[in-house]
């Protein structure tokens, strides 16, 4: 059992050295600017320099690093959830195409579903992490505003999306660990999320995936399932207009409605009236 855990942990320190070494040689190349990415706001209202074609064809690039070294297997275990902001109705999360790429928060299997910033209605997601992070800005992947997609790649390959953030990796910095073919845990945590060995979501705030190729699982509220519940049990007028538009959302996908505890709250295809008077309410 030790034996199999060391290997376990060779294979997982592997990765990251893989995407450290390809990360530096397409930095130390110029294949990936890293001039061309945003690190604070000041940057990102920078409308020039950061979305340039240059910029996406670096900030590109390195999705197709992290493709080539994750480990997707670990990734399709974890639950991702896209969220509508703060005030946002729940509408708006209605007609997402499945080509589209989202930008999710990560949550581990049998964890609660992370939420994200104050967000109270969020869509629960299956499909293909192309990037991941353990904090929202080592992302940075923006809004809609931020891209120019044509009409023929929407139609193609949905609206993707990219990491504008590019965290700048020399060659000097990493040397003594690529020498040693070891990385301190720091130093594993502060790298993309390529597999449990980086996994080390910020505390107090989102991390972040971007999730192509996707199907709708649940709609999320806010919240544990039983008080969500009672709640409704006990002040229907006061939950009525929002529930009838998440109950509306759910409907149009066809799937249930959960907490973020993912214990359910109302099952596919009913109203959630009929639901609560099945469970007793009055």
């Amino acid at each position: 059992m030790k034996l199999l855990r060391k290997c376990i942990r060779e294979l997982l320190t592997e990765d990251s050295l893989s995407y450290i070494k390809d990360m530096v040689v397409a930095q130390e190349s110029g294949e990936i600017d890293r001039d061309l990415g945003v690190t604070d706001w000041e940057d990102y209202e920078e409308k020039t320099n950061v979305r340039s074609k240059k910029a996406a064809i670096s900030q590109s690039k390195q999705k197709d690093l992290f493709r080539k070294h994750a480990d997707h297997s670990w990734l399709k275990t974890l639950n991702t959830v896209h969220w509508a902001m703060s005030r946002a109705d729940a509408g708006t999360l209605a007609k997402l195409g499945s080509k589209d790429e989202l930008s999710t928060t990560m949550s581990l299997p049998g964890e609660s579903l992370r939420q994200y910033g104050r967000g109270r209605v969020g869509l629960w997601i299956k499909g293909h992490i192309s990037w991941a992070t353990n904090h929202q800005d080592s992302t940075w992947s923006g809004g809609q505003d931020d891209y120019n997609w044509t009409p023929q790649q929407v139609k193609s390959s949905g609206r993707n999306k990219r990491p504008m953030n590019i965290q700048w990796q020399f060659a000097d910095d990493w040397q003594s660990a690529l020498d040693k073919g070891e990385i301190n845990a720091n130093a594993k945590k502060g790298l993309p999320v390529l597999g449990l060995d980086n996994w080390s979501p910020a505390k107090y705030d989102s991390n972040e995936a971007l999730v192509d190729n996707w199907s709708p699982y649940a709609i999320v509220m806010t919240g544990d399932s039983n008080d969500i519940l009672s709640k409704l049990k006990s002040n229907w007028r006061g939950w009525e207009k929002d529930i009838r538009s998440i109950e509306k959302l759910a409907k149009s996908y066809g799937i249930p409605v959960v907490g973020t505890d993912r214990q359910l709250i109302l099952p596919a295809s009913q109203t959630m009236k009929s639901y609560l008077k099945k469970l007793g309410a009055k």
